[in-house]
């Protein structure tokens, strides 16, 4: 269910925000402190979520001390109302942990439970959500691809996609704050 590296051909497909994928990806990179090591994590759903798999049977597994994590998450989709609730419950839990999400496109975002519950998740101090809406391909594909493979024509067609979901997350807030 979880590694360090993915395909190429998971990552173009599963990332590329004009696709429509069924499973969700999750790219993580944590580290543990101010000078901590990076770890690096993908981690796909199978019988549970992406995002409830990462909280659950990595983060968990790791060091439970209380030293300063910081999780950067790069998302194929954004999470569901029920990850959001996940989420929100694990930081409270774990208010030494920062997460910084950031996706390649919105979940059901016409459904109001999982609009309100993202928007929400929004609000949390410690978690920076949809910080950008392009999950950073170059650095994505340099950590998480096995070898030095470079390609960067893969996202060539992005910018209109990303565009367009940055626009709707936009008037949700606007709204969420009238």
């Amino acid at each position: 269910c979880f590694s360090k590296y993915i395909p190429e051909t998971l990552l173009k497909y599963h990332f590329d925000p004009r696709e429509n994928p069924r499973e969700t990806h999750l790219l993580c990179a944590l580290k543990w402190g101010e000078t901590g090591r990076i770890w690096s994590h993908w981690v796909r759903n199978y019988s549970f979520h992406a995002e409830r798999y990462f909280l659950r049977n990595i983060f968990e597994g790791r060091r439970s001390s209380h030293v300063n994590c910081y999780i950067t998450w790069y998302l194929s989709w954004s999470p569901c109302a029920h990850c959001c609730d996940e989420i929100q419950q694990f930081l409270e839990r774990h208010p030494y942990v920062s997460i910084d999400i950031r996706v390649a496109r919105l979940f059901r975002f016409k459904n109001e439970e999982v609009r309100e519950c993202l928007i929400d998740l929004c609000y949390l101090d410690n978690i920076s959500v949809l910080a950008s809406f392009s999950p950073d391909y170059i650095y994505c594909w340099n950590k998480f691809i096995r070898g030095n493979a470079v390609d960067d024509t893969w996202t060539v067609g992005f910018e209109p996609h990303i565009s367009m979901y940055r626009s709707l997350l936009r008037r949700a807030f606007k709204v969420s704050r009238s």
